[in-house]
């Protein structure tokens, strides 16, 4: 994990234009932040960063989000994770409690189109 006073968020999306949203809401926090857009470079990224924060996307060319749940889930990280996706909400929902039930900590569930708002409230209670 990163140092208190620095504290860090990785965001994988393959929406550049979102993730980029996403690395400036964190910015206004004082949160350093990381852009990933090829999920497939995720475990390599995750281990190297250590993130405190994992903004995901679900739906994704590659490595899905649920598979990144649960690869979290078998290494026990300790990262929170703000699970975000644009298709049906049921989807989000049961990838939240599909995280959950595997032990990850602090899970939220945005839906995209997402407003600065409610970016910025999820990543102050996610920090």
């Amino acid at each position: 994990m990163s140092t208190a006073a620095q504290k860090t968020v990785l965001v994988v999306d393959d929406n550049a234009d979102f993730a980029e949203f996403v690395k400036s809401a964190a910015e206004m926090l004082n949160l350093n932040a990381v852009m990933l857009t090829d999920s497939n470079r995720f475990q390599n990224v995750f281990e190297e960063l250590s993130p405190d924060i994992l903004v995901l996307d679900m739906v994704m060319p590659g490595i899905e989000g649920t598979e990144i749940v649960d690869w979290l889930a078998e290494r026990k990280a300790a990262v929170k994770v703000i699970i975000v996706s644009g298709f049906n909400p049921l989807y989000s929902k049961i990838a939240r409690t599909l995280a959950e039930a595997k032990g990850l900590g602090t899970v939220m569930t945005l839906r995209k189109p997402v407003r600065l708002a409610e970016m910025l409230a999820a990543l102050g209670d996610a920090r």
